[in-house]
């Protein structure tokens, strides 16, 4: 289960419970940090003979690995900001659980749209197939079929 959803439906209970933006970010965090954790374990566990150990670097590569991380967080910032614009102007003049509402129904949508796409790429290993077989009947009346079932998907979703 992709944890996406949990997250979202965790925040919006938060917000409606009163806890604020503080709330938003200790979820998030523990997102971000509990996956970590796991994964550190697990790879202890894998691999044991692993050591790592932040005193065996050199300081000048501290430096560096610090200030080329310092760089691409920013570099991650900017894409963030214009592709939430909207949820940025949302939370500023609305509050946390109506900006939490729009983004899973934005984000339900922009799923939604995904739909006719995947659809049309499964039929391309069954269509090969056919094209192989030389039955280009066939093929078009999948085609047929597939873009008025996206037809009907798209105008109701």
């Amino acid at each position: 289960m992709r944890p996406a959803p949990v997250i979202s439906v965790t925040v919006i209970a938060l917000l409606y419970s009163g806890y604020g933006l503080r709330a938003v970010v200790v979820v998030y965090g523990l997102a971000i940090i509990g996956p970590l954790l796991l994964m550190a374990v697990y790879v202890r566990r894998l691999l044991p003979e692993l050591k790592i150990s932040p005193f065996r670097v050199r300081g000048d590569a501290w430096r560096e690995m610090i200030s080329l991380g310092g760089r691409m967080q920013v570099l991650g910032v900017v894409p963030m900001v214009a592709v939430s614009i909207d949820a940025i102007l949302l939370f500023r003049y609305r509050t946390e659980a109506f900006t939490g509402g729009y983004l899973v129904a934005r984000q339900l949508a922009s799923r939604i749209q995904v739909l006719p796409m995947l659809g049309f790429g499964a039929l391309t290993p069954a269509t090969a197939e056919l094209f192989a077989r030389g039955d280009q009947k066939m093929i078009r009346e999948i085609y047929k079929t597939a873009q008025r079932i996206t037809v009907v998907v798209v105008t109701y979703f």
